[in-house]
């Protein structure tokens, strides 16, 4: 009976051992199949975004659309409805958006140079951060945009609508505001280093602390407007 007990834990021990090897070497493949089902369902998620954009070039509407970081470069998106689309951290660089609908739009740190934006309309969008360099906003709505240190150098913007719109630090050197209407924005803190407002409405605008060096202000209108040194002009639109 001594000899026989030894014989019968050997014989427990050596069942157990494979199985806890087995058990051992499982454990990584369960990890591997987490990270192929999250790769799977990452491409799933970018195919129903270009199912989603075919389906918009073809109806020309994508509203509510979570389009975000989405790659856009050169396509013509003209005349498509975009109201309150998510467009955040997207490539829309040289991008085709005139007459296009962005109202109410998250387009929050996307890049938009030389995009054609001519008509369009911005109403209560959020730009914050986004890069509009050399962009054409010529005759677009931008009132209530949110543009806070967004860099608009060299874009053009005459005649652009951009009444209470919020321009808090925003880079606007070398931008095109000739006749656009800027009645009661917040431009504190922004770059307008060579910029031209000739015939520009400022009414009410606030441009304290605003880098206006070499700036055309040639027949705008700043009555009531608050100046770089905090100062507001009444009743005159000499500056």
């Amino acid at each position: 009976m001594n000899i026989k007990l030894p014989l019968i834990m050997a014989a427990i021990l050596a069942a157990t051992i494979p199985i806890a090897l087995h058990l051992s070497s499982a454990q990584p493949v369960s990890i591997s199949l987490k990270t192929n089902d999250n790769s799977s369902k990452t491409i799933q998620h970018q195919q129903a975004k270009t199912k989603k954009l075919e389906l918009m070039l073809k109806n020309k509407t994508c509203v509510e659309c979570d389009l975000m970081g989405i790659d856009l470069t050169g396509l013509d998106l003209s005349g498509v409805d975009f109201s309150r689309a998510d467009f955040s951290q997207a490539n829309l660089s040289d991008s085709n958006l005139e007459k296009a609908k962005l109202k109410d739009a998250k387009v929050i740190g996307a890049r938009l140079e030389n995009a054609k934006l001519t008509s369009a309309d911005l109403d209560g969008a959020d730009f914050k951060d986004t890069n509009l360099k050399g962009a054409d906003l010529s005759d677009a709505n931008l009132l209530n945009i949110r543009l806070a240190n967004a860099d608009l150098s060299t874009a053009i913007l005459n005649r652009t609508e951009l009444r209470e719109a919020d321009l808090t630090g925003a880079n606007m050197e070398h931008a095109d505001l000739s006749h656009a209407s800027i009645y009661g924005a917040i431009l504190r803190e922004a770059n307008l280093t060579g910029a031209n407002l000739y015939k520009a409405n400022l009414r009410y605008a606030n441009l304290q602390d605003a880098v206006l060096k070499g700036t055309n202000l040639k027949g705008a209108d700043l009555q009531f407007a608050v100046m770089p040194d905090g100062k507001t002009v009444y009743g005159t639109d000499d500056y």
